[in-house]
């Protein structure tokens, strides 16, 4: 079974074009916006989160809560002290937003 992926960015074509590229991976996508529910059932996913500011660390802590989540936060600002807040706020990983499409998967 392939694991299922969330992709959360405010802009739709940057969201859709990840999930078109992690769905040809093998990935399966979140394809309604019902993300509180999506997360609630129990196994492994994926969630990958665009982080703009210092207001989008709170999703990346509230995700990271949720049992059997692997986050992934996509740093606009990829400098070390991003990445380390990342890990700091529960990420599993870390990687530069405008990386290549099959960087990121």
């Amino acid at each position: 079974m392939s694991l299922p992926v969330a992709v959360i960015d405010p802009a739709a074509s940057y969201r859709l074009g990840l999930s078109s590229v992690l769905s040809k991976a093998g990935f399966v996508p979140l394809e309604d916006d019902d993300l509180p529910t999506w997360l609630a059932v129990p196994g492994c996913k994926a969630i990958l989160v665009t982080v703009r500011s210092a207001t989008d660390w709170e999703p990346v802590r509230r995700i990271a809560g949720t049992d059997g989540a692997i986050v992934v936060a996509l740093l606009v600002d990829p400098t070390p002290d991003r990445h380390a807040e990342a890990l700091r706020a529960g990420a599993t990983a870390a990687i530069a937003w405008d990386s290549s499409p099959e960087g990121i998967v």
